[in-house]
């Protein structure tokens, strides 16, 4: 859906675009106002789920003067655009970080209900209410930190048999 003209300003400057697409050539040359490609903004709600090549498509559309992402999103997963964007990446960004306690909306109580629910160092929890990158996937089974540990204990311990073996 495409939306022109207004009250604000020259009607053949702005406009908004509605997109849904997981498809990175639906979005794929599009870049602003008729001929300049300037004065665009993209934004991205609940970016952790959009692909990469779809994020690639977008940065022509934004190569123009005066063309901006805006990206938002719970976070999810370690991987990604979005997990980039705040990691490796977070110096090409000005970036926000809100957790709970920044967010009046969200009541005491409901904040109480979800740690016995997920547990306060569950994936889940540190993704949706800390606003932090788990190290794991919100499904996991197991926290990712445990197994690793894990598997350097043993190696610790299959090293101390052979050399008692030995």
């Amino acid at each position: 859906m495409v939306y022109k003209g207004g009250t604000v300003g020259d009607s053949e400057k702005w406009m908004a675009v509605w997109v849904s697409s997981k498809n990175p050539k639906t979005i794929e040359g599009f870049h602003g106002p008729v001929g300049r490609g300037e004065n665009l903004l993209w934004i991205l709600e609940e970016s952790k789920a959009v692909e990469d090549a779809v994020l690639e498509s977008l940065s022509g559309a934004i190569s123009a003067e005066n063309c901006f992402l805006y990206v938002s999103s719970t976070c999810g997963a370690p991987k990604g655009f979005f997990y980039r964007s705040h990691t490796t990446q977070r110096a090409m960004w000005e970036v926000e970080h809100v957790p709970y306690h920044q967010c009046p909306r969200l009541p005491k109580k409901q904040i109480e209900d979800w740690k016995a629910q997920w547990g306060e160092d569950s994936a889940i929890f540190k993704a949706r209410i800390l606003a932090e990158f788990p190290s794991e996937s919100e499904y996991a089974i197991a926290n990712l930190a445990w197994l690793e540990r894990s598997v350097r204990k043993n190696n610790e311990d299959l090293e101390e048999n052979d050399i008692e073996a030995a």
